[in-house]
């Protein structure tokens, strides 16, 4: 089973892929999809569709898990990471893949057993899987 886990956002959508194949999990390839600031939002949101199509159809993944969004107190990043997602999740769709939504710490807790990482601690574990 080959998933596709997805960390939304307007300037940088982040996504990896990995592959569980008889109890154990290979990372297949992971990047990000960036915009550039100052360009119009709605460019910025085909880029992303456009960009999320060409890797779905690159690695045909089972599933696709994206992280819910969490809000702070600045509604117009909320609302422009909204909008990514909704672009997100539309493409998933339009490509038939089956979507999950998850809590980022959830699932670095079921990994890990740990509930407060740092950024810094929490990339370098990736780059050892």
């Amino acid at each position: 089973m080959v998933i596709l886990g997805i960390d939304p956002g307007l300037a940088t959508v982040g996504y990896g892929l990995i592959e569980y194949r008889n109890g154990m999990f290979r990372t297949i390839a992971y990047g990000a999809i960036t915009t550039k600031a100052h360009t119009k939002v709605e460019n910025r949101l085909a880029i992303i569709y456009s960009d999320l199509a060409e890797i779905i159809d690159k690695y045909r993944p089972d599933e696709m898990a994206i992280e819910e969004i969490f809000f702070n107190d600045n509604a117009k990043t909320a609302i422009a990471v909204s909008e990514a997602r909704g672009v997100l999740l539309l493409c998933a769709r339009h490509k038939n893949v089956p979507i999950s939504a998850t809590k980022l710490m959830f699932i670095i807790s079921l990994c890990t057993n740990k509930c407060k990482w740092t950024s810094r601690s929490i990339n370098q574990t990736i780059r050892k899987l």
